[in-house]
């Protein structure tokens, strides 16, 4: 009985020790664990925007350490790789309009990366961060959007359209916030994240522990 209880403790402690992961999902070069909030792309690490709405920069600064408020070249850098679009300065608004959309999957890859900040509008699936890098120093900072429209009651994929902006800095603060805005957190990728895509992660001593006296159980059993 003891070492029927035995071997069920062993198994278990042999099934915890590895960790699960959840789906990978990927698109665009960027990618994100489904049970993971980070997206990783671009050789940075961005946070959901759909995690931070609601607060302001100065909260999501302060809730998630380690973590800085994306730039305009960061975000520029973003919206460029998937849209196509670039803001020339933080005081100019630079907005791309697709009509009658057949393909969608660029607009909805970027949602199930980067989350749904805004799903209150029927027929609309928005997505707004804050970013920027107050280049000139007025604490005034900019916002990111990427609105995907369907035609209500419509079954035709041509009745899709999107629109990606970047606004200028010309209204919110550190200290605002916005009920349908996140914030836009982004830092480095981990040295262990990078050396773990070029290398293959050595079994853990708990595991190794518990074949060991797996096997000398099976042994003693055959003696």
């Amino acid at each position: 009985m003891m070492r029927s209880y035995f071997l069920v403790c062993i198994t278990f402690v042999l099934l915890s020790s590895f960790k699960v992961h959840g789906a990978l999902i990927s698109f665009n070069d960027y990618t994100r664990d489904s049970e993971s909030n980070v997206v990783t792309g671009g050789g940075l690490q961005w946070m959901k925007w759909d995690v931070t709405t609601g607060l302001s920069i100065n909260q999501a600064l302060e809730t998630y350490e380690g973590w800085s408020l994306a730039s305009n070249d960061q975000m520029n850098g973003l919206f460029s790789h998937w849209f196509g679009l670039t803001q020339s300065n933080e005081l100019t608004r630079a907005v791309k309009y697709d009509a009658n959309i057949i393909d969608d999957t660029t607009y909805v890859g970027f949602f199930n990366l980067f989350g749904i900040s805004d799903n209150r509008s029927v027929g609309q699936t928005i997505t707004s961060a804050f970013y920027g890098s107050d280049k000139d120093q007025n604490g005034i900072y900019n916002v990111a959007s990427i609105r995907l429209t369907y035609a209500i009651g419509a079954s035709s994929s041509s009745t899709k359209s999107g629109i990606s902006q970047l606004f200028p800095a010309d209204w919110y603060s550190t200290s605002d916030s916005v009920v349908t805005y996140g914030v836009a957190l982004v830092r480095d990728i981990p040295v262990q994240n990078m050396e773990s895509s070029v290398s293959v992660s050595e079994p853990s001593l708990i595991v190794l522990l518990g074949i060991g006296i797996l096997a000398l159980m099976i042994r003693r059993k055959k003696n």
